[in-house]
């Protein structure tokens, strides 16, 4: 399994924060949160949790706080052996380009999730939706036997059916 760094972005951030709340709720019900042993870090307002999808560690982090520097929140989960790591951040674009290096030096890919659609459209129902496609996605990344589908131009390629 691949180390993935999972960032939500959208203009200016808008909305990241409810979307994370939501995202920490849902995962929270369906898995149950790990055991928090972030204590010994002073997070002034920020959401620093973990959850265990198919056996595999996942980091959730909603950096909200300028005061707190976000490579101690992402540093944090990658020392307890997080394969996945969500983050979404207020910071400013040169702060994301240092971040996103720092990640690809120690082996994550990162994957950038935006919403596709405009937040004064029924963006309740939509943000809900959105939650639900990151579950799959974090469902996907964890999951260690998935098979690979080879996409071939000239083929289609069809799963194998059992009988």
């Amino acid at each position: 399994m691949s180390k993935t760094f999972v960032r939500l972005t959208d203009k200016n951030n808008e909305n990241r924060a409810a979307l994370v709340s939501q995202l920490h709720t849902a995962l929270s019900l369906r898995y149950g949160r790990d055991r928090d042993d972030h204590s010994e870090y002073v997070l002034h307002n920020d959401l620093l949790a973990m959850f265990t999808i198919n056996g595999q560690k996942v980091g959730l982090i909603s950096h909200q706080n300028p005061s707190q520097d976000p490579r101690e929140l992402i540093d944090a989960l990658m020392q307890r052996d997080c394969n996945v790591i969500v983050f979404t951040s207020i910071s400013f674009q040169d702060v994301q380009k240092q971040i996103d290096k720092s990640i690809a030096k120690k082996g994550f890919r990162i994957i950038r999730s935006a919403p596709f659609w405009s937040s004064t459209f029924e963006f309740g129902y939509l943000e809900q939706v959105e939650v639900e496609n990151i579950i799959d996605l974090l469902e996907i990344l964890t999951e260690d036997n998935a098979p690979l589908k080879v996409h071939d131009e000239n083929k289609a390629v069809q799963p194998e059916i059992p009988y």
